[in-house]
């Protein structure tokens, strides 16, 4: 009891900073996380990576190595409870904006070509894409799901290919993924809540705190 107010007296005297907030709100989440599993009777560890190697056939494997995934799907619980329909062509447009960014960090060489380099900007799919992802999160486009089944398959296997694209360019992928995590966090509020700009797309706050990335690559 008394540990407890004394901890209460040092954060009204020495408020903590943005990248403790950030932390707290990452801890936080991660226990709801543990508790989660726990209620659903599921072994987990402690933490984002597991402490040993899994074959695939094992029985019970713990789902430690599955709290990146968990923890990012919280995030987006946090920031929109209860989704709707514009919210769905908002986000889809942000995923598409991830490709565009993408294309414009490559080259391309066509072999059957002339040979020469191409940079990925210059492409005719990133103008198309572009146009296409802006066109969703400002609104001008709506986006309505025609299988269910095909979409949660295809956004499973983008999931699973990206992480492929990041191993075979020798990426720390997996850590990328923590630390892009913990940055996304930093855009709430210190009381956890998110900002939004006029299409409902999650802003930066000001505790936000941009990722560095310079050991992944």
């Amino acid at each position: 009891m008394i540990k407890i107010i004394f901890a209460d007296l040092i954060r009204i005297f020495q408020p903590p900073t943005a990248q403790e907030l950030v932390q707290e709100e990452l801890e936080l989440a991660k226990r709801e996380l543990l508790k989660a599993h726990r209620r659903r009777g599921v072994r987990t560890c402690h933490g984002a990576v597991p402490s040993r190697a899994h074959h695939p056939t094992d029985q019970h494997q713990p789902t430690g190595h599955n709290m990146h995934i968990d923890c990012i799907e919280l995030w987006h619980k946090r920031a929109r409870p209860n989704p709707i329909e514009k919210d769905f062509s908002v986000q889809l447009g942000c995923h598409m904006e991830e490709f565009v960014e993408m294309i414009e960090t490559l080259r391309f060489t066509h072999k059957n070509g002339s040979g020469a380099e191409m940079p990925g900007k210059n492409s005719m799919i990133y103008q198309q894409v572009k146009d296409f992802a802006d066109g969703l999160k400002a609104g001008r486009i709506t986006a309505q799901i025609a299988d269910r089944r095909e979409l949660v398959d295809a956004l499973a296997d983008q999931v699973v290919t990206a992480i492929g694209v990041g191993h075979t360019a020798g990426m720390n992928i997996t850590r990328a993924v923590d630390i892009v995590t913990t940055s996304n966090w930093s855009k709430f509020s210190p009381d956890g809540h998110p900002y939004f700009d006029q299409n409902g797309k999650v802003l930066k706050g000001p505790n936000y705190v941009p990722p560095a990335l310079e050991d992944c690559v």
